[in-house]
């Protein structure tokens, strides 16, 4: 991924593959209006939905890391 001004750009993309197998086609290369990009980015951020509540996310550890005194290395 790469920022070009007001473009955000996919491109150089690399997929796994078996040995002794041909590579799999690649995706295109794919452009994106870098304001629109970093509102879905920001929208993804902040929902959790998929996060559940078996897996503390990073806001968790750190509050329980505050709350015990430890320190929290970034």
């Amino acid at each position: 991924m790469q920022r070009f001004g007001e473009i955000v750009q996919w491109s150089d993309w690399e997929a796994p593959w078996a040995a002794h197998t041909p590579a799999p086609p690649l995706p295109p290369e794919l452009h994106f209006d870098a304001g629109q990009y970093d509102t879905e980015v920001a929208r993804a951020e902040a929902d959790r939905w998929w996060q559940g509540t078996c897996r503390p996310d990073t806001a968790q550890l750190r509050s329980a890391a505050d709350s015990h005194r430890l320190h929290v290395l970034e």
